[in-house]
């Protein structure tokens, strides 16, 4: 079972890396495309597109996984439940309420919430997505029950790749008419490839049910079991969207207050989605280890052993900040040659090089989390993760309109930092351990900016090279990389038993 779940967790990893490329891919696309204000228009719309599949979706899918996992582990592997049926009925009534909800209100969402009427075509494409949506959160929480990863991977994968290629298509038919027209286009190919993504699962999922010829077996109070997983993670979902949602409209809101034009403010919200993508690119191998984490500390924790707990928290999280500080100097010593080979511009290297030193924190909060989950500690971390998203959007209300963009950063700051004190605080009392500073975070800080010194004097002196091409960008991270491990293992931050450790990580995804 273990073997099998590494494995899985390996496929989704290299799923989520791949995903991520092909995002990056898309948002560089779009950013030559429809430039920086087009960029933060579609973000407006996304930040819709994303309540109104967290709306259909309602937590329906985990509730899937749990009850077909209980239900082909209860009958040893010879039957499964009525689950996904009962799931589908509820999705689509789900989706086609919320669908209608979000048409009724559209030209209020578009040009009250969002402030630019130009959103309206595109949140009203949304509506007929809305229940490929929620059958498609169906689909793969029954996969994902069946533990089946591929399935659910590849219909991913489908759907991203025939959307980039349905809008490299339509994209170009739209762009005359501006940018209205060409959000609709992007927006339309996403709501195409939602359509097709789930017909592609239903097709996988009638080969997996002729394959394994498991019995559907009829339990009364499905219903009720559904409703009982869902509903409160469906009220946390909403409650957290709905709040990260308002941020994401309060932010070209709050620049135009500050003085800018309504095409400056959509410009620099831009910048901040092209940002974003290349700040959490290495976040797939941390979500893949925190899925990992948690039933092996919840199995530690549940037998009281704590030396466990505190082994592996000692582990994960101090090659989790070795990990996020190599990055964080990555990003600041080739914030330009990223922005460059990107985006063909270096509009972005500047606020690139201002969020690099939250890298730390933001990558921390993929594995404390996991931690806390695991710890059984979710409502603590549902508790941290509202107050943190209430107290962004507190800010953003009040201090960009007189700061502008200098404010963003530091609301950015301000929360990571507070998230990160509340939830590593709270880990460190669960888990009864603490953090040795100089080794986790002084060497490390102080090995990765000599690192960065050695490596941009190199190519400054030696190779005299001067020319941003990725792959002289791929010389100077491998080179970095290099350099930071060697000093690691000289300053004694990393040892022979980190390298078994890790070695042993490996084996067990091989396996």
């Amino acid at each position: 079972m273990k073997r099998s779940f590494a494995k899985n967790t390996f496929i989704l990893t290299l799923t989520s890396q791949l995903l991520r490329v092909i995002g990056i891919f898309m948002m560089a696309y779009m950013s030559r495309k429809i430039g920086t204000e087009g960029v933060g228009l579609y973000q407006l719309i996304v930040s819709i597109y994303m309540l109104a599949a967290t709306f259909a979706s309602s937590g329906i899918g985990i509730a899937v996984s749990r009850l077909t996992a209980e239900a082909v582990g209860k009958s040893g592997g010879r039957s499964t439940s009525n689950v996904l049926r009962r799931a589908v009925v509820i999705s689509l009534l789900l989706g086609a309420f919320f669908g209608i909800i979000l048409f009724l209100l559209s030209d209020l969402i578009g040009a009250k919430w969002l402030g630019d009427a130009r959103t309206v075509l595109s949140v009203k494409t949304l509506v007929p997505g809305m229940p490929f949506m929620a059958l498609t959160s169906c689909l793969q929480g029954y996969f994902y029950g069946m533990r089946k990863v591929l399935k659910p991977a590849g219909q991913m994968i489908f759907e991203q790749i025939v959307r980039i290629m349905l809008v490299m298509l339509i994209l170009e038919a739209f762009l005359p008419k501006g940018l209205e027209y060409a959000c609709f286009a992007i927006i339309l190919s996403c709501m195409i490839s939602e359509a097709l993504s789930c017909c592609f699962g239903f097709v996988l999922y009638r080969i997996d049910k002729h394959q394994s010829g498991l019995a559907v077996v009829d339990k009364k109070g499905m219903t009720k079991k559904i409703a009982h997983i869902s509903l409160p993670i469906a009220v946390s979902s909403y409650i957290r969207m709905a709040l990260r949602t308002a941020e994401n409209t309060m932010i070209p809101a709050g620049l135009r207050k500050f003085g800018a034009s309504s095409k400056e403010a959509l410009s620099q919200f831009g910048q901040i989605g092209m940002v974003m993508p290349i700040i959490f690119f290495p976040c797939g191998i941390l979500a893949a280890v925190g899925t990992l984490l948690i039933p092996e500390v919840s199995e530690a924790h549940a037998v009281g052993n704590m030396r466990r707990v505190q082994y592996i928290f000692a582990n994960v999280f101090q090659n989790t900040i070795l990990l996020a500080i190599l990055f964080c100097g990555i990003f600041m010593a080739f914030a330009t040659d990223f922005a460059q080979i990107i985006y063909q511009s270096g509009d972005i290297a500047h606020l690139l090089m201002a969020l690099a030193p939250l890298v730390p924190l933001i990558y921390l909060d993929f594995i404390v989390d996991s931690m806390l989950n695991g710890l059984n500690q979710q409502f603590q971390t549902l508790k941290i993760n509202i107050l943190d998203s209430a107290l962004r959007v507190i800010l953003i209300f009040f201090l960009m309109p007189k700061f502008g963009m200098i404010a963003y950063i530091v609301i950015l700051y301000v929360s990571a930092s507070l998230n990160g004190t509340l939830s590593i605080r709270r880990l460190l009392i669960a888990s009864r351990t603490k953090i040795p500073f100089a080794d986790w975070i002084i060497k490390p800080l102080l090995s990765i900016a000599a690192s960065a010194i050695f490596v941009r004097l190199l190519f400054r002196f030696v190779f005299i090279d001067s020319t941003i091409s990725a792959w002289n960008l791929a010389l100077k991270i491998i080179l970095m990389i290099s350099v930071y491990i060697l000093l690691l293992f000289v300053t004694q931050c990393l040892d022979k038993d980190d390298v078994s450790w890790f070695n042993h990580m490996i084996k067990g995804i091989r396996r």
